[in-house]
């Protein structure tokens, strides 16, 4: 496609995103009129958590949710999903951090029980991280928010041929990126009030003067949409095998390099890397020999394990800290403000801390919003909302 087409198809697109927004939106006056960008675990966390606290406050909301991918096809869908919070750039409080952690720990146990748990992703294991001598640094900062906390002992480690010299063991979460996103997808568009666009978002200004709140959950994307080039991708690779005999996960860091077997609902994934601004998708043969050398020596029995899939994805970083806050956005453009809730830069934490972050950032949207009551969203009423069709008919 020539210059000009790509020019003349992008003017069409984005005349029609407006368009669009301004029949939809200017009919319905006295709504909260919301858009979303992104539609990975976080923004479809933030989505729930937001309109689940706007439909028991009895607020009426009309809410649009605009993505270049959704499930199965998001960075959440591949994702190994073991609950294990890290520390998101050096200016990310540590206690903050522990809180979302927390939270999303909490909720998790609290899915784990209930009858869809399988059908969902979420399942409990207990397991080790282990460590050479050079790369330990501590006990982790969420030790006393996870269950059965200890140091691990030699004999723990024993056979394992990585040169491994401390670890510890405890009781973590796992949570199944496709069947978790799929299941808060379908869970979102059973509401009237909400109504999902797959496209990309170039620019903040599509939607000046025609939303009263943007939500941005674009991970990655914020890179390109924001020009926040404190953003960049940590290539992460894995591969998914037939090991039902694996019933606990280890993570073991050792001369620099990471290597975990962690089981899944109905596979085990394998991995890893972690390649700082690498901006590949494509998987490696150079990286699978690697990932399947350092996995054998960590769980000899895999030699054993049919591989039924691999998987390669960017972890969306960001230098310095997660970016959840408020922003009133200015485009110089049509010289309007726009109100922006961020939510994004979460690395490989997504789907450890989405819980707590979207309980915060729901809190800035109410802001946002001027709504002067806090939100308050119980876990009973949360899953409730994601188990029922829409009581709201905001759109009729």
């Amino acid at each position: 496609m020539g210059h000009w087409a790509k020019t003349r198809l992008f003017r069409e697109v984005t005349q029609g995103l407006r368009s669009h927004v301004r029949n939809r939106v200017t009919t319905r006056m006295g709504e909260k009129r919301i858009a979303v960008i992104g539609a990975g675990v976080i923004g479809l966390s933030s989505t729930m958590h937001l309109i689940a606290n706007l439909e028991k406050d009895n607020i009426r909301h009309v809410v649009d949710v605009y993505a270049s991918e959704f499930t199965p096809n998001t960075t959440s869908d591949g994702a190994a999903g073991l609950w294990e919070p890290l520390l998101c750039g050096s200016k990310t409080p540590v206690e903050q951090v522990d809180h979302w952690g927390r939270e999303t720990y909490t909720w998790l146990r609290y899915l784990r029980k209930k009858d869809i748990a399988g059908e969902i992703g979420v399942a409990q294991y207990s397991g080790y991280n282990l460590f050479s001598a050079e790369e330990f640094d501590g006990d982790p900062f969420w030790k006393d928010s996870v269950i059965g906390y200890r140091r691990a002992v030699p004999a723990e480690w024993e056979g394992i041929d990585m040169n491994l010299t401390v670890g510890y063991y405890f009781v973590s979460m796992m949570v199944q990126g496709n069947r978790y996103c799929k299941w808060l997808t379908e869970s979102l568009r059973r509401r009237s009030a909400i109504q999902f666009y797959q496209r990309k978002i170039l620019s903040l200004s599509e939607f000046s003067g025609k939303y009263d709140l943007v939500l941005n959950c674009t991970g990655i994307g914020s890179h390109d949409l924001l020009n926040d080039h404190k953003v960049y991708p940590v290539r992460g690779q894995i591969m998914k095998v037939e090991a039902p005999w694996i019933k606990n996960f280890t993570v073991a860091m050792t001369e620099g390099e990471v290597a975990y077997v962690i089981p899944c609902v109905d596979h085990v994934v394998i991995g890893g890397t972690m390649q700082d601004g690498n901006w590949s998708t494509e998987s490696s043969p150079i990286d699978r020999a690697s990932i399947l050398e350092k996995c054998y020596r960590l769980e000899p029995s895999l030699k054993n394990a049919r591989i039924v899939g691999e998987w390669t994805g960017l972890r969306p970083t960001r230098q310095e800290c997660i970016r959840l806050e408020r922003e009133q956005w200015n485009c110089s453009a049509t010289s309007s403000s726009l109100q922006v809730v961020h939510n994004y830069g979460h690395a490989g934490g997504g789907l450890s801390l989405h819980w707590g972050c979207a309980a915060d950032a729901t809190d800035l949207a109410y802001q946002a919003l001027g709504i002067v009551r806090r939100p308050s969203l119980e876990r009973d009423y949360a899953y409730q909302f994601l188990q029922s069709d829409s009581h709201l008919s905001s759109r009729l």
